[in-house]
This record gives structure tokens, C-alpha cells and sequence, in this order.
């Protein structure tokens, strides 16, 4: 269950994480749908780089994908209920140009929540139009970061204006990633999740960063470890990025170090090198490789 050795094994080894047979395995069995989280949809299409290192890998290597834009009638800030059918829409017409290539959803942070609103509301779609997901840094037990945000009375007015304008939000959206929120609705559903990750190859990435990390988060990083004194990637605990049943996680998992909570998806850092020969472009791209290839080793634990 627990995937995190294969995965750091895999990113010590040189470059690709895939080898050619697995490369070629991949491109002809599956495709891919990406999800973006809550403020995914702030910049035009033209200018987000949401997934774009991901994209140009696939597209090098003819993996067929796509990622879900506003125009398709997916939004990262409606609410999960309100994305169903625009993600199931874009699932079945891949899914139809290639019948013989089930999907691989790929979701970060609030697209997790989207991914698993659909899936539960559309297990008609399990096995041969979605064969597995991959939920990277998904806030599946919501966070302090949403709570703060809509019960702090000195600062609401300030985040009303925020996420009703320049930020393009709903408040009804951040209050159902709220602790409180999402923790009823992993309740409700327990049993459905449980019947879910026994039939689906689902694979989770919970991530977090210290002190010594550079982030955009520090500062709620340093406060969620402070305040809740629990590891996080700035802003979600990395213990409510798994899915479980109980307590108990229901499916493969992955938990590292060193990674705050966009640093996977965005390439908003210089791409000067993180070590002898690796960028931070070539990280990412080894990053998402070994998600991959964790989730193919996966495959046959069903």
C-alpha cells in the first residue's frame, strides 16, 4: 500500500524513469485527462502553464492527453457536484477517438475532489473508459488554510473581495475544502470510496516541505506546522492527501519530502539546476514519470 520506497528508488536511478518498453507500453495502452486545482482557471489558456512540462513529455513521446479548460465547461472554482458531466463529457470523447485506450485521470490539489465526485457518480465509467487516476497533492480531508480563509471575521471581508474578483473564486467553493466539510463527506461516502479503490488503480502523492525548502508557502507552511503541528506542503497536512477508510489508507500511496504544493504541476521556479545534471524542469518531468510507473507496478495488486 504504502508506494513511497519504489518511488524514491526510481528517482535515484539516471534518467528516464521509464525505459523505452515501458514508454511504448504506456503510449499504446492509455491516455490521459488532467485536472487542475482551484485557481487553475486565473490566467488565459494561452498563458497558464499548468501541466506544461507534463503536456510537452507526453506530447514528445505521442501520449495521447488533454487538460480540462473552462471551455469544455470544467471550472476549478465551481463546486465538485457542478464539474461531473464536463469531465465524464471529455473522458468519452477521448476515450471514443481511441476506444482501445481506457483514461488515466491525472488531478492536482482540488481536481482530486473533482476526480472523486465523478468517479463515485459515475461507476459506469470504471474499467473500460477509466481504467486508473493518479491524485497528486488532493486535500481529501480538507484544510486549515480553507478554514482560516472563511471564518476569520477580520480578514473575511478581504478574502470576499478576493475570491469574488481579482482571484476569480466562490466562497461556497473554499468552504467545501474546509476541515470540518470535507471530513463529513469522506464519512458519507466511506463505503463507496472503499468499493471505488477496490475496483479502480488509484494512486496518491502527499507531499511536504521544511523549512529549508524555498516556497511561495512559507509562511503557511510555517503556520499550519506551528498552529496544527503537522507536516505540510504549505498548504494542505500532508496526512489528508490519502484516501482512507477508517483511518486506514484504501489504496497505494506515496509520501515525500522537499516539495510544496505546486511545485509538481507549475514551472514558476528558474529552471537553473538542482543538482549536478537536474533541473527544475527535469525533476518535474521525473517526478510525474515515476508517478506513472508506480501506478503501472500497481496494476496488478487489483
Amino acid at each position: 500500500m504504502d508506494s513511497s520506497q519504489h518511488y524514491h528508488s526510481l528517482l535515484k536511478k539516471p534518467e528516464p524513469v521509464l525505459n523505452n518498453e515501458e514508454l511504448l507500453e504506456f503510449r499504446n495502452r492509455y491516455q490521459v485527462v488532467l485536472l487542475k486545482g482551484f485557481f487553475g482557471d486565473l490566467l488565459p489558456e494561452r498563458f497558464d502553464s499548468y501541466f506544461f512540462d507534463q503536456m510537452r513529455w507526453m506530447r514528445d513521446h505521442d501520449i495521447a492527453h488533454c487538460r480540462l479548460e473552462p471551455t469544455s465547461g470544467y471550472g476549478t472554482q465551481k463546486l465538485p457536484e457542478n464539474n461531473i458531466e464536463a469531465i465524464e463529457n471529455e473522458v468519452l470523447s477521448l476515450h471514443q477517438k481511441q476506444p482501445d485506450k481506457p483514461v488515466v485521470i491525472v488531478s492536482h490539489s482540488k481536481g482530486g475532489i473533482d476526480a472523486l465526485e465523478m468517479l463515485l457518480r459515475r461507476k459506469n465509467l470504471i474499467d473500460r473508459e477509466i481504467i486508473g487516476w493518479i491524485a497528486i497533492q488532493a486535500p481529501f480531508w480538507g484544510t486549515p488554510v480553507a478554514n482560516w480563509a472563511i471564518d476569520n471575521r477580520l480578514f473575511n471581508p478581504i478574502i470576499e473581495q478576493l475570491l469574488g474578483g481579482l482571484l476569480k473564486g466562490d466562497r461556497k467553493v473554499a468552504a467545501c475544502m474546509s476541515v470540518e466539510a470535507r471530513k463529513n463527506y469522506m464519512t458519507q461516502n466511506a463505503e463507496a470510496i472503499s468499493e471505488l479503490t477496490a475496483k479502480l488503480n488509484i494512486l496518491n502523492f502527499a507531499t511536504s516541505c521544511t523549512a529549508g525548502d524555498a516556497s511561495l508557502f512559507t509562511p503557511l507552511r510555517f503556520a499550519i506546522d506551528k498552529i496544527c503541528k503537522v507536516t505540510n506542503d504549505g498548504l494542505l497536512p500532508t496526512q489528508i492527501e490519502i484516501l482512507k477508510v477508517d483511518g486506514t489508507p484504501c489504496c497505494p500511496f506515496i509520501e515525500t519530502q522537499h516539495i510544496d504544493h505546486i511545485y509538481a504541476v507549475l514551472p514558476l521556479n528558474p529552471d537553473k539546476k538542482t543538482g549536478p545534471t537536474v533541473t527544475h524542469k527535469t525533476r518535474r518531468i521525473q517526478i510525474f514519470s515515476a508517478l506513472l510507473k508506480v501506478w503501472m507496478s500497481n496494476r496488478k495488486n487489483l
